[in-house]
């Protein structure tokens, strides 16, 4: 495989060329735009936004998906080691910034893992009729800005129809088997999983990527041994939620990197093993912390005497 993706290179340098040749600089901005759509860290950030505003059983159906799809991403990455194009290719205009390898391309397969899952799992046609405008828009995008050869967005979105494939043949039964587990296997699961995932990769993204898995998963664990079932509706504004959310989050994400990179290092810094730790951290103030604490702004205020 490695060696068709590799003998595929000139082509792809070709295709690139002749894009960025015809169409100059003009759609720069718009295509930036778009490529920016499919950024993972936009994806990312929703998450939060489905689990503290909606069904939070639904949202981290949709985190975890995400997560480990771009896991996966980052594993395919690794493993078959494609150069960009503007490494190969001085004909080739980076024109926007991109690191790591090229196949397959992480926008691509977001893209089409985040649209589809959301017609899945929420069941919206309107998530089709977005995904079937956004992941070819944002494939091109990559092609044109000069960071991903079309081979590389075609083997993403492929990517992103496997895990959505796997997602739905496997959810049911794993789903019904989870539900017989004793909360301490569970727990258990929710932790040494998501390490033996960061066994298996070097890089410090890929290390946060597992860490933010291990964070959401050991908290939602956690929740439910606590509670047994899924918080009220809730009273509180939107608003406020989404703000109170994401102050404490963030307080939480400079806590982490300041104690767990010290603590690790003794200096600033974020090593793999710290990366998974910040993230970790990040993880379970989003599924746990948050919504505790929002679960308290929902409670009714106690009657009068």
């Amino acid at each position: 495989m490695r060696e068709l993706l590799i003998d595929l290179i000139p082509w792809g340098v070709d295709v690139i060329v002749a894009i960025q040749a015809a169409s100059g600089v003009t759609l720069d901005p718009l295509f930036r735009a778009i490529t920016w759509l499919g950024d993972s860290s936009v994806y990312l950030a929703l998450v939060p936004l489905a689990l503290w505003q909606g069904d939070k059983a639904r949202g981290m159906r949709i985190a975890l998906l995400l997560l480990f799809s771009l896991y996966l991403n980052l594993l395919i990455k690794d493993a078959f080691a494609i150069p960009r194009p503007f490494v190969v290719s001085t004909a080739v205009q980076a024109k926007d910034t991109a690191s790591s390898y090229a196949f397959p391309s992480g926008h691509a397969q977001g893209a089409a893992t985040l649209w589809l899952g959301l017609a899945i799992i929420y069941g919206r046609r309107a998530a089709l009729a977005v995904g079937a405008f956004l992941i070819p828009a944002v494939s091109f995008s990559r092609v044109y800005l000069g960071v991903h050869y079309p081979q590389d967005t075609i083997g993403g979105i492929l990517l992103g129809l496997a895990v959505i494939g796997a997602y739905c043949s496997m959810e049911p039964p794993f789903g019904r088997w989870w539900r017989r587990r004793n909360v301490g296997l569970q727990v258990a699961l929710c932790a040494l999983g998501p390490l033996a995932m960061a066994a298996l990769t070097r890089g410090t993204y890929a290390h946060a990527v597992s860490g933010a898995i291990l964070g959401l998963s050991l908290g939602r664990a956690i929740e439910g041994a606590s509670s047994g079932k899924l918080p009220p509706p809730r009273a509180t504004p939107w608003l406020v939620r989404l703000l109170v959310g994401l102050g404490i989050v963030g307080a939480g994400y400079v806590i982490a990197v300041l104690a767990v990179t010290v603590a690790y290092t003794g200096e600033i810094a974020a090593p793999a093993p710290v990366a998974l730790g910040q993230a970790a951290l990040v993880g379970l103030a989003v599924s746990l912390g948050v919504p505790w604490l929002l679960g308290r702004l929902d409670e009714p205020e106690a009657a009068p005497p």
